[in-house]
Protein backbone atom coordinates (compact mmCIF):
# COMPACT_ATOMS: atom_id res chain seq x y z
CA UNK A 1 0.00 0.00 0.00
CA UNK A 2 3.02 2.42 0.57
CA UNK A 3 3.84 2.87 -3.03
CA UNK A 4 0.32 2.42 -4.39
CA UNK A 5 -0.63 6.19 -4.01
CA UNK A 6 2.58 7.51 -5.59
CA UNK A 7 1.98 4.87 -8.23
CA UNK A 8 -1.46 5.86 -8.98
CA UNK A 9 -0.38 9.73 -9.28
CA UNK A 10 1.27 9.05 -12.62
CA UNK A 11 -1.79 8.26 -14.02
CA UNK A 12 -2.54 12.59 -13.75
CA UNK A 13 -4.08 12.12 -17.27
CA UNK A 14 -7.02 9.64 -15.92
CA UNK A 15 -9.70 12.24 -15.23
CA UNK A 16 -13.53 12.15 -16.57
CA UNK A 17 -12.58 15.86 -17.88
CA UNK A 18 -9.73 15.07 -20.46
CA UNK A 19 -10.23 18.68 -21.31
CA UNK A 20 -9.47 20.07 -17.93
CA UNK A 21 -5.93 18.12 -17.45
CA UNK A 22 -4.85 19.16 -21.31
CA UNK A 23 -5.75 22.73 -20.09
CA UNK A 24 -4.06 22.96 -17.31
CA UNK A 25 -0.77 20.77 -18.74
CA UNK A 26 -0.93 22.61 -21.34
CA UNK A 27 -0.59 26.15 -19.70
CA UNK A 28 1.76 24.76 -16.94
CA UNK A 29 3.95 23.95 -19.96
CA UNK A 30 3.52 27.45 -21.43
CA UNK A 31 4.93 29.32 -18.36
CA UNK A 32 7.49 26.93 -17.72
CA UNK A 33 8.81 26.46 -20.84
CA UNK A 34 9.02 30.22 -21.57
CA UNK A 35 10.69 31.10 -18.56
CA UNK A 36 13.39 28.39 -19.36
CA UNK A 37 13.78 29.82 -22.69
CA UNK A 38 13.04 33.76 -22.02
CA UNK A 39 14.47 34.45 -18.37
CA UNK A 40 13.12 37.45 -16.53
CA UNK A 41 16.25 39.45 -15.37
CA UNK A 42 19.78 37.74 -14.83
CA UNK A 43 20.32 34.33 -14.44
CA UNK A 44 24.56 34.41 -13.98
CA UNK A 45 25.31 33.96 -10.42
CA UNK A 46 29.03 33.64 -10.72
CA UNK A 47 29.07 36.80 -9.02
CA UNK A 48 27.54 35.66 -5.90
CA UNK A 49 29.26 32.06 -6.22
CA UNK A 50 32.90 34.08 -6.07
CA UNK A 51 31.53 36.37 -3.09
CA UNK A 52 31.23 32.66 -0.90
CA UNK A 53 34.29 31.33 -2.17
CA UNK A 54 36.11 34.52 -1.00
CA UNK A 55 34.37 34.43 2.31
CA UNK A 56 34.99 31.30 2.97
CA UNK A 57 38.35 30.65 2.53
CA UNK A 58 39.17 33.84 4.38
CA UNK A 59 36.60 33.87 7.09
CA UNK A 60 38.51 34.56 10.50
CA UNK A 61 40.36 38.07 8.19
CA UNK A 62 35.95 39.04 7.61
CA UNK A 63 35.09 38.42 10.66
CA UNK A 64 38.06 40.63 12.32
CA UNK A 65 37.81 43.20 9.79
CA UNK A 66 33.86 43.97 8.66
CA UNK A 67 35.26 46.98 6.15
CA UNK A 68 37.19 44.25 4.11
CA UNK A 69 33.84 42.56 4.18
CA UNK A 70 31.84 45.58 2.96
CA UNK A 71 34.73 46.65 0.18
CA UNK A 72 33.72 43.41 -1.44
CA UNK A 73 31.59 44.03 -4.42
CA UNK A 74 27.85 43.35 -4.44
CA UNK A 75 27.46 39.69 -5.09
CA UNK A 76 23.65 39.99 -6.62
CA UNK A 77 22.77 42.12 -9.24
CA UNK A 78 19.76 44.25 -10.29
CA UNK A 79 18.56 41.38 -12.64
CA UNK A 80 19.69 38.30 -10.68
CA UNK A 81 17.00 39.92 -7.72
CA UNK A 82 14.23 40.53 -10.60
CA UNK A 83 15.62 37.00 -11.65
CA UNK A 84 14.74 35.22 -8.27
CA UNK A 85 11.49 37.67 -7.72
CA UNK A 86 10.11 36.16 -11.36
CA UNK A 87 11.01 32.57 -10.27
CA UNK A 88 9.17 32.88 -7.10
CA UNK A 89 6.37 34.40 -8.77
CA UNK A 90 6.66 31.06 -11.51
CA UNK A 91 6.57 28.97 -8.53
CA UNK A 92 3.79 29.85 -6.79
CA UNK A 93 1.92 29.71 -10.13
CA UNK A 94 2.77 26.15 -10.48
CA UNK A 95 1.62 25.53 -6.83
CA UNK A 96 -1.84 27.11 -7.69
CA UNK A 97 -2.31 25.11 -10.91
CA UNK A 98 -0.94 21.82 -8.51
CA UNK A 99 -4.11 22.75 -6.04
CA UNK A 100 -6.32 23.66 -8.94
CA UNK A 101 -5.55 19.82 -10.17
CA UNK A 102 -6.25 18.57 -6.81
CA UNK A 103 -9.59 20.55 -6.69
CA UNK A 104 -10.51 18.76 -9.86
CA UNK A 105 -10.14 15.48 -9.12
CA UNK A 106 -11.77 15.78 -5.38
CA UNK A 107 -14.55 16.96 -6.98
CA UNK A 108 -15.08 14.45 -9.48
CA UNK A 109 -14.34 11.85 -6.86
CA UNK A 110 -17.60 12.93 -5.40
CA UNK A 111 -19.72 12.62 -8.98
CA UNK A 112 -18.98 16.61 -9.44
CA UNK A 113 -17.22 18.43 -12.31
CA UNK A 114 -13.81 19.14 -12.26
CA UNK A 115 -14.66 22.63 -12.93
CA UNK A 116 -16.66 22.99 -9.83
CA UNK A 117 -13.78 21.67 -7.53
CA UNK A 118 -11.75 24.16 -10.09
CA UNK A 119 -13.91 27.22 -9.17
CA UNK A 120 -13.85 26.61 -5.41
CA UNK A 121 -10.23 26.18 -5.04
CA UNK A 122 -9.55 29.76 -7.15
CA UNK A 123 -12.06 31.11 -4.71
CA UNK A 124 -10.62 30.07 -1.74
CA UNK A 125 -6.67 31.12 -2.79
CA UNK A 126 -6.55 34.34 -0.44
CA UNK A 127 -6.20 31.97 2.66
CA UNK A 128 -3.76 29.50 1.01
CA UNK A 129 -2.20 32.57 0.04
CA UNK A 130 -2.47 33.49 3.73
CA UNK A 131 -0.92 29.80 4.71
CA UNK A 132 1.41 30.14 2.74
CA UNK A 133 2.99 33.75 4.66
CA UNK A 134 2.32 31.43 7.54
CA UNK A 135 4.83 29.13 6.69
CA UNK A 136 7.83 31.42 6.28
CA UNK A 137 8.90 32.06 9.61
CA UNK A 138 8.71 27.91 9.83
CA UNK A 139 10.58 28.05 6.60
CA UNK A 140 13.68 30.05 7.96
CA UNK A 141 13.95 28.61 10.87
CA UNK A 142 13.90 24.73 9.82
CA UNK A 143 16.83 25.69 7.56
CA UNK A 144 19.10 25.56 10.25
CA UNK A 145 17.13 22.30 11.40
CA UNK A 146 17.50 20.63 8.05
CA UNK A 147 14.33 21.64 7.02
CA UNK A 148 12.70 18.60 9.37
CA UNK A 149 9.86 21.39 11.00
CA UNK A 150 8.77 22.65 7.74
CA UNK A 151 8.41 18.98 6.49
CA UNK A 152 6.25 18.07 9.49
CA UNK A 153 3.75 21.65 9.25
CA UNK A 154 3.74 21.04 5.59
CA UNK A 155 2.54 17.24 5.77
CA UNK A 156 0.25 18.16 8.44
CA UNK A 157 -1.48 21.27 6.68
CA UNK A 158 -1.48 20.04 2.90
CA UNK A 159 -5.31 19.15 3.57
CA UNK A 160 -5.93 22.76 4.10
CA UNK A 161 -6.36 24.13 0.97
CA UNK A 162 -9.04 21.21 -0.02
CA UNK A 163 -11.20 22.27 3.06
CA UNK A 164 -11.00 25.60 2.38
CA UNK A 165 -12.39 25.02 -1.55
CA UNK A 166 -14.98 22.03 -0.41
CA UNK A 167 -16.35 22.74 3.05
CA UNK A 168 -16.11 26.61 2.96
CA UNK A 169 -13.52 26.63 6.30
CA UNK A 170 -12.21 29.34 7.81
CA UNK A 171 -8.87 30.35 7.83
CA UNK A 172 -7.87 28.55 11.18
CA UNK A 173 -10.98 25.67 10.75
CA UNK A 174 -8.81 24.68 7.63
CA UNK A 175 -5.64 24.48 9.91
CA UNK A 176 -7.23 22.52 12.50
CA UNK A 177 -9.19 19.84 10.61
CA UNK A 178 -5.96 19.14 8.12
CA UNK A 179 -3.98 18.74 11.58
CA UNK A 180 -6.31 16.22 12.78
CA UNK A 181 -6.74 14.40 9.99
CA UNK A 182 -2.93 13.94 9.24
CA UNK A 183 -2.12 12.61 12.68
CA UNK A 184 -0.49 10.10 12.68
CA UNK A 185 -0.77 9.90 8.78
CA UNK A 186 2.22 12.89 8.56
CA UNK A 187 5.15 10.15 7.53
CA UNK A 188 2.82 8.34 5.31
CA UNK A 189 1.93 11.61 3.68
CA UNK A 190 5.68 12.44 3.27
CA UNK A 191 7.00 9.27 2.00
CA UNK A 192 4.21 9.42 -0.71
CA UNK A 193 5.86 12.64 -1.87
CA UNK A 194 9.47 11.72 -1.49
CA UNK A 195 9.20 8.58 -3.68
CA UNK A 196 7.48 10.41 -6.53
CA UNK A 197 10.55 12.66 -6.27
CA UNK A 198 12.72 9.96 -6.16
CA UNK A 199 10.76 8.49 -9.30
CA UNK A 200 11.03 11.79 -10.80
CA UNK A 201 14.84 12.27 -10.34
CA UNK A 202 15.33 8.82 -11.98
CA UNK A 203 13.96 9.73 -14.67
CA UNK A 204 15.27 13.14 -15.18
CA UNK A 205 18.83 10.87 -15.31
CA UNK A 206 17.50 10.36 -19.06
CA UNK A 207 18.03 14.14 -20.06
CA UNK A 208 21.36 14.38 -22.24
CA UNK A 209 23.80 16.55 -20.47
CA UNK A 210 23.49 19.25 -22.92
CA UNK A 211 21.98 22.47 -21.21
CA UNK A 212 20.14 23.31 -24.69
CA UNK A 213 18.56 20.36 -24.53
CA UNK A 214 17.63 20.91 -21.09
CA UNK A 215 16.46 23.89 -21.32
CA UNK A 216 13.86 22.57 -23.82
CA UNK A 217 13.05 19.05 -21.99
CA UNK A 218 13.24 20.37 -18.30
CA UNK A 219 9.78 22.35 -18.42
CA UNK A 220 7.75 19.04 -19.81
CA UNK A 221 9.29 16.91 -16.92
CA UNK A 222 8.53 19.96 -14.61
CA UNK A 223 4.56 20.39 -15.78
CA UNK A 224 4.63 16.26 -15.42
CA UNK A 225 5.76 16.45 -11.48
CA UNK A 226 3.08 19.51 -10.79
CA UNK A 227 0.45 17.13 -12.05
CA UNK A 228 1.23 14.30 -10.24
CA UNK A 229 1.98 16.26 -7.30
CA UNK A 230 -1.74 17.29 -7.56
CA UNK A 231 -3.19 13.86 -8.30
CA UNK A 232 -1.23 12.53 -5.45
CA UNK A 233 -2.31 15.14 -2.78
CA UNK A 234 -6.21 14.90 -4.11
CA UNK A 235 -5.87 10.88 -3.68
CA UNK A 236 -4.36 11.17 -0.56
CA UNK A 237 -7.17 13.56 0.68
CA UNK A 238 -9.96 11.93 -0.67
CA UNK A 239 -8.65 8.57 1.21
CA UNK A 240 -7.50 9.94 4.77
CA UNK A 241 -10.45 12.19 4.75
CA UNK A 242 -13.37 10.78 2.90
CA UNK A 243 -12.62 6.77 2.89
CA UNK A 244 -10.92 6.10 5.99
CA UNK A 245 -12.98 8.60 7.89
CA UNK A 246 -15.94 6.51 5.92
CA UNK A 247 -14.68 3.62 7.69
CA UNK A 248 -14.35 4.96 10.97
CA UNK A 249 -17.92 5.45 10.35
CA UNK A 250 -19.26 2.56 8.46
CA UNK A 251 -20.26 5.15 5.59
CA UNK A 252 -17.18 3.34 3.62
CA UNK A 253 -16.79 -0.01 3.03
CA UNK A 254 -14.47 -0.39 -0.46
CA UNK A 255 -11.54 -2.78 -0.07
CA UNK A 256 -10.31 -3.43 -3.58
CA UNK A 257 -7.86 -1.23 -5.75
CA UNK A 258 -10.73 -0.30 -8.43
CA UNK A 259 -13.15 0.69 -5.55
CA UNK A 260 -10.39 3.14 -3.53
CA UNK A 261 -9.06 4.86 -6.87
CA UNK A 262 -12.42 4.99 -9.28
CA UNK A 263 -15.64 4.59 -6.68
CA UNK A 264 -17.15 7.74 -6.87
CA UNK A 265 -18.09 8.57 -3.33
CA UNK A 266 -20.40 11.22 -1.19
CA UNK A 267 -19.59 14.42 -0.09
CA UNK A 268 -19.51 14.25 3.39
CA UNK A 269 -20.87 16.11 5.98
CA UNK A 270 -20.65 20.01 6.29
CA UNK A 271 -19.08 20.01 2.73
CA UNK A 272 -20.53 23.28 0.71
CA UNK A 273 -21.83 21.20 -2.51
CA UNK A 274 -23.68 18.77 -0.32
CA UNK A 275 -26.55 20.07 -1.57
CA UNK A 276 -25.56 21.07 -4.98
CA UNK A 277 -26.92 19.47 -8.00
CA UNK A 278 -24.14 18.40 -10.69
CA UNK A 279 -25.02 20.99 -14.09
CA UNK A 280 -23.82 19.72 -17.74
CA UNK A 281 -22.80 23.63 -18.04
CA UNK A 282 -18.93 22.63 -17.47
CA UNK A 283 -16.36 23.59 -20.19
CA UNK A 284 -14.20 20.51 -18.75
CA UNK A 285 -16.93 18.03 -18.66
CA UNK A 286 -16.61 14.80 -20.88
CA UNK A 287 -14.89 17.39 -23.48
CA UNK A 288 -13.46 15.12 -26.38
Amino acid sequence: MGTAFTLESIKFYKMKSQWFVRLVFLLALALNLGFSLFPIGDNDFSALMLYVDKISQNMMNYAMNPQALAALPAPLSQGNIVFIVSYLILQLINLVLMLVYAGGYSAERVGKLAGEGVKRMLISLPKVLLLLLLLVIPALFSSFLFWIPLIVLVCALCFAPLFYSEHGMGFLAGLKESWRRTKGRKLYIFVSFALLGILFDLASLLIPDNPTIAQWIMPFFDVLLILMRGRLLGLLYVFFYRQVGGLETGAYTGVNAKELFDEVLKPGPGEAWRTEKTTPNDPFHNAR
